[in-house]
């Protein structure tokens, strides 16, 4: 599998994504042999069917595009080369046969709303997009996996926001493998969660493959598909082919294996993934510059300031896949009422000389009330320890600063009579990554763990995991010691 940045690549009314290059210029002059296969695999990181396989048309020639002075008007041309020898009199033995090359230009129809995208353009296929732990996992770690592969390690990451993220897809088409992007989930939630994460990516409006009265179009998203169109198809000529847009430089191609199959060898990805979007949302400590002691410094005023954090994740217990908690409104009720009384709480909750006093917040997290996900990353950049199910809210900790702790209990089946118990594959996943810090609850309680059998539309045998009081109790008191650790022995004012 590949990735590739292809130059002038562009798409026809018909549409054709089209490139434009010399034979000359092509291994072996081999077109026919390029334009059957499929160039790249555009469906994030799972290769499950021919779905992500992305045709392009190569024609034999450079695009040139020029002003029409009395118009005013963009106009284009294919310049193809044609090669004309002379040929020397039989008589004339000091002459030589030379080759000359010319250009001949065909014009090529552009259509009224031609659009030339002069900024990078990363395009992808979404994947399972109703999920959010898949738009994370597949879709960010694919275009970032991009932006790794052909920018410079040293370019300023400001200007990495300066792009077009191209869906190639429309979640709404249902035909064939199509089924996938949205994969059985609900194909309005779907496109709504793609196009907010995205935000987080890309300053500039999300562009879609768009179709409609046999016309193909890039607009802006969403937009609807309301044709098909078989890959490859390669019967227009130039004389009747009308290109809609063309991308100066445009991303594509498979750039990482499935982090949910293959959680290892991924950390360096994931690690400038949650960097890249820090610095795009400016939460600390990308709000400005700092020196490393100034870093050191304000991280501390940070701690000794901000409110502590706990937030437990509530999965709605008429979910499809079961998996939520069988005893979270108790559990929470439970640390209101015990975790004030702990000394070490009692302390980091004492006024400083120069701080307010801080609050101790318990959150039940519904991540409908977020206004958007950015807001959701911005929140979570301030939690002190993560109480959630293994499924999709998991997933956020993709974010969490490093001394974030997370809790995940593990996956319950009932058979018969019997309860069966194991680590969740979740914990497994983002165990491989450097920055989470992740505990499985039935390791802590010696493999032990209750549960109640609730039956959920996905899994008949589901049985939702019982939180053990006491034991959570003293574990984020562990979770909390190790957070602040840099203010355990100091609570001194700061400059």
């Amino acid at each position: 599998m590949a990735s590739c940045k292809l130059e002038n690549l562009c798409l026809t009314q018909s549409g054709e994504f089209v490139l434009f290059q010399s034979h000359n210029r092509i291994l072996h002059h081999d077109m026919n042999e390029l334009n059957s296969r499929p160039f790249v695999f555009v469906q994030g990181s799972t290769i499950d069917s021919n779905r992500g396989n992305f045709y392009i048309r190569h024609i034999n020639g450079d695009l040139v595009f020029a002003k029409s002075h009395p118009h005013n008007h963009t106009m284009a041309f294919v310049a193809r080369i044609k090669k004309k020898e002379s040929d020397c009199g039989q008589q004339d033995y000091f002459c030589e046969s030379q080759v000359e090359e010319e250009y001949h230009y065909d014009p090529i129809a552009l259509s009224p709303n031609f659009t030339y995208y002069e900024k990078p353009v990363y395009a992808l296929q979404r994947y399972a997009a109703g999920n959010i732990g898949h738009i994370f996992a597949e879709s960010l770690a694919m275009i970032m996996g991009l932006m790794m592969n052909f920018n410079h390690p040293f370019v300023e990451m400001e200007t990495l926001r300066e792009n077009h993220v191209l869906f190639l897809d429309d979640l709404f088409d249902l035909s064939g493998e199509n089924w996938r992007g949205a994969f059985r989930y609900d194909s309005t939630k779907a496109e709504h969660y793609s196009l907010l994460t995205m935000q987080l990516i890309t300053k500039n409006p999300m562009l879609q493959l768009c179709s409609r009265d046999g016309i193909w179009r890039i607009e802006n998203a969403p937009c609807r598909i309301m044709s098909t169109l078989e890959n490859p198809r390669m019967t227009e000529s130039i004389s009747s082919m009308t290109l809609d847009s063309c991308f100066s430089n445009i991303y594509m191609g498979h750039t990482i294996s499935n982090l949910v199959l293959h959680p290892y060898g991924k950390e360096g990805l994931f690690m400038k993934l949650r960097e890249f979007i820090y610095r795009n949302l400016r939460i600390f400590p990308f709000d400005q510059t700092y020196s490393i002691s100034q870093k050191k410094k304000q991280f501390k005023r940070y701690l000794l300031e901000k409110d502590i954090v706990i937030a437990l994740h509530q999965k709605d217990k008429k979910g499809r896949h079961g998996q939520s908690f069988h005893n979270s409104e108790e559990f929470l009720n439970y640390l209101q009422l015990e975790l004030p009384k702990q000394p070490f709480i009692q302390q980091l909750m004492q006024k400083n000389k120069t701080l307010q006093r801080r609050t101790l917040k318990f959150d039940i997290i519904d991540f409908s009330k977020f206004p958007s996900i950015a807001d959701q990353v911005k929140y979570f950049a301030n939690v002190d320890v993560y109480i959630t199910d293994p499924g999709s809210a998991a997933y956020y900790s993709l974010f969490f600063r490093e001394d974030t702790t997370v809790f995940l209990p593990p996956t319950c089946h009932r058979l018969g009579r019997e309860i069966h118990c194991f680590t969740s594959h979740g914990k497994l996943v983002l165990s491989s990554l450097p920055n989470i810090q992740m505990l499985d609850m039935m390791e802590l309680n010696g493999n032990q763990a209750q549960c109640n059998f609730r039956p959920a539309p996905d899994m008949y045998f589901n049985c939702n995991y019982k939180l053990p009081l006491k034991l959570m109790l003293n574990q984020v008191m562990k979770a909390l010691k190790k957070r602040y650790r840099m203010v355990l022995t100091e609570f001194t004012e700061l400059d």
